[in-house]
Parts: structure tokens; C-alpha cells; sequence
């Protein structure tokens, strides 16, 4: 088992749904992608298909990259977590028996205010 953890420091977003070599074999149409570069390690894909056509995930990790197959939702959660806070922590399992992706942020505390600005001239 290869754990592989960072901090996110930028990533890209597609939405188009052709990549179907993104997850070869699998017949999932593949809606969007987040990618999450690593400098020191594998790079994690977060490959968004329609409910229902949810792989497990097992064929899609090699030396350089964990690609991994979320639903839609999952994908809206992730786009706004990356979006919203910071910074982002990345842990993902490449094991083949178990393999996960869990973003994180750091700890905040109950009731933060996201931005303590006020709007005026309006």
C-alpha cells in the first residue's frame, strides 16, 4: 500500500466529456476532470462520470498518476472545497485492494466568517 499525501497548490478543471481514455475499458462516459498536480510524487485526477456508471476505480493508478472515477456530486463538492478554502491537503491510496482520495482542509474554527469585509458606495 502507497499513500500519497501533499498540499494542493493549484489545479485545473475540464468539462468535456470526451475523455474516454481517461478510463479505458471501463464504457463510463466521462463528464469532467479535476486535476491536482503533485512536484514530489503522483499526480491525482478526480475523473467526474453520471451516477450509475461508477467503476471501482482498481485499473487507473501507475508510477506517475491515481486516476480517480467520482459522481457528479462529488465532483461539485470538490470543484467548491478547491475553490472556497485553503489550503487543500491530498491524501490518496493507490493500493489496488483499497483504493481512496480524501481532501482536506485544515482545522477552522466553529462559526468562521469567510471574509470579514464590508461592501460600501453602493
Amino acid at each position: 500500500m502507497a499513500t500519497v499525501t501533499y498540499t494542493a497548490e493549484k489545479y485545473t478543471v475540464q468539462l468535456i466529456g470526451a475523455f474516454a481514455n481517461y478510463l479505458p475499458h471501463t464504457g463510463a462516459e466521462v463528464l469532467g476532470m479535476i486535476s491536482l498536480p503533485n512536484a514530489q510524487g503522483k499526480d491525482v485526477y478526480l475523473i467526474a462520470v453520471p451516477d450509475g456508471q461508477l467503476t471501482d476505480g482498481k485499473k487507473f493508478a501507475d508510477a506517475h498518476q491515481i486516476r480517480y472515477p467520482i459522481s457528479r456530486w462529488q465532483f461539485d463538492l470538490a470543484l467548491d472545497l478547491l475553490r472556497n478554502e485553503g489550503p487543500i491537503k491530498v491524501v490518496a491510496n493507490d493500493d489496488s485492494n483499497n483504493r481512496n482520495v480524501f481532501l482536506q482542509t485544515d482545522l477552522e474554527s466553529v462559526g468562521e466568517e469567510e471574509s470579514s469585509g464590508t461592501r460600501s458606495g453602493l
